[in-house]
């Protein structure tokens, strides 16, 4: 936990000085038993009380041709390990931001996350920002998924979560006062 909730953002020459520190403060533990080789490898099997390669869940890819190009997700260890701790987050109501370069998959395995917990009563709401972004539209995307509950609040459909996912959050124009307002107004 303390590994990804610290370390999980860092730039990767960045990550070998963390798990440095990481096995500084545990080595003087006895109940702390770390693995041979890069923490960055393993995750916390909790149903057998071991450390696991993240090899060990990495899925199969099996290609379809139907998915479009744009859609298509192939799993990667970094995908698995990004994936399995946003699905432990999002199962948690924690929120979730994903940092990075531009094309490196961030939306696509936001996305992909969000289809698998369709299954479990979610209802993922899908808002695209840019520069041209208003956060009227925004809040009318938003508002077009909750269900009325009284006069004036609203909600998820009974027996339903709502996560938002954000695309591009950091592109709406500032206006006069600096602000962001569909960003404010996620706030």
């Amino acid at each position: 936990c303390i590994l990804w909730s610290f370390g999980g953002n860092l730039l990767d020459e960045s990550k070998v000085g963390f798990e440095k520190f990481m096995r500084s403060i545990f080595s003087e533990s006895d109940t702390a038993l770390l693995p041979e080789g890069s923490l960055w490898d393993y995750r916390i099997n909790t149903a057998a009380k071991n450390w696991e390669k993240w090899a060990a869940i990495h899925p199969q890819f099996d290609y379809n041709p139907n998915i479009a190009y744009f859609d298509l997700l192939v799993p990667t260890l970094d995908t698995t390990k990004y994936g399995y701790v946003a699905e432990m987050l999002f199962r948690d109501q924690y929120p979730v931001l994903y940092t990075g370069e531009t094309g490196v998959g961030k939306s696509v395995l936001a996305r992909d996350i969000l289809k698998k917990l369709m299954k479990e009563n979610v209802i993922p709401i899908f808002v695209n920002f840019s520069a041209q972004s208003e956060s009227i539209r925004t809040q009318e995307i938003i508002e077009s998924r909750l269900e009325r509950r009284k006069k004036t609040l609203l909600g998820a459909p009974i027996n339903k979560k709502i996560i938002i996912f954000v695309d591009d959050v950091n592109m709406p124009k500032l206006d006069v006062y600096g602000s962001q307002p569909p960003i404010e107004l996620l706030r």
